[in-house]
């Protein structure tokens, strides 16, 4: 019952404009179609139900990130070598930080019994971290909510907020990253009332398979992103 409410959630919300199964129109279709098939099956494994709420982290990670600006450097029909330096200049900020988006969405409706309103509190942040598998931790470092949608409730169903946290936490006077020497990380969503609040991602969170478009796959080896971390 979960995974069937995850996924009538996932394509009323995510994927309307991807047809499954289509013929490649182009590279850009090709691309853009990898990266909504990438999103979806992330959600679908990384999504929680509790009450009439459900929500979900999904790390951006430097080949995701690219691949949803590859079909916009195609568009303003960068040369090779312009790719590569507008590529390197897009990931370079992420080198100590993470950016994910989370998702907040009312599943009921006014007939729901139980709780069907939640408030986004403004200083959101400082409630979010992601964990190693040690427990030591790094913290949120900003969390854009959107004007209208600090509650979600019957009006207002869905909030999307972008993220970023640090991948620096403090051992013994020195700074470590959270991506390392760990077999997972666990996204912990706090101050808006959920009671199972961990999202756990096994590492590495990206490996390069069959299905990478050929143009991404020769970019990622060329910026030695063949896997993330």
């Amino acid at each position: 019952m979960k995974i069937e409410l995850i996924k009538r959630f996932i394509v009323a919300l995510l994927l309307a404009s991807i047809l499954v199964g289509s013929t490649y129109a182009s590279i850009t279709d090709e691309i853009e179609e990898y990266t909504g098939n990438l999103l979806a099956s992330l959600m679908l494994t990384h999504t929680k139900i509790e009450g009439n709420f459900l929500f979900s982290i999904i790390p951006m990670t430097p080949q995701y990130l690219l691949a949803q600006t590859y079909p916009e450097y195609l568009e303003k029909r960068y040369s090779q070598e312009r790719i590569l330096k507008e590529s390197r200049l897009l990931i370079a900020p992420y080198e100590t930080i993470l950016p994910a988006g989370l998702l907040v969405s009312l599943m009921g409706d006014w007939d729901s019994k139980g709780e069907t309103s939640k408030t986004i509190p403004e200083d959101l942040s400082e409630y979010l971290f992601v964990e190693n598998d040690s427990g030591d931790y790094a913290r949120c470092l900003s969390a854009d909510i959107p004007f209208m949608e600090n509650t979600v409730n019957v009006i207002s169903d869905t909030a999307s907020i972008a993220v970023k946290f640090s991948l620096s936490y403090e051992r013994g006077g020195k700074q470590e990253s959270i991506l390392e020497n760990t077999e997972y990380i666990e996204f912990v969503i706090g101050g808006i009332g959920f009671k199972d609040n961990r999202i756990r991602y096994e590492l590495p969170l990206f490996v390069i398979t069959e299905d990478l478009p050929e143009p991404l796959r020769e970019l990622f080896i060329e910026l030695g992103l063949t896997e993330y971390p």
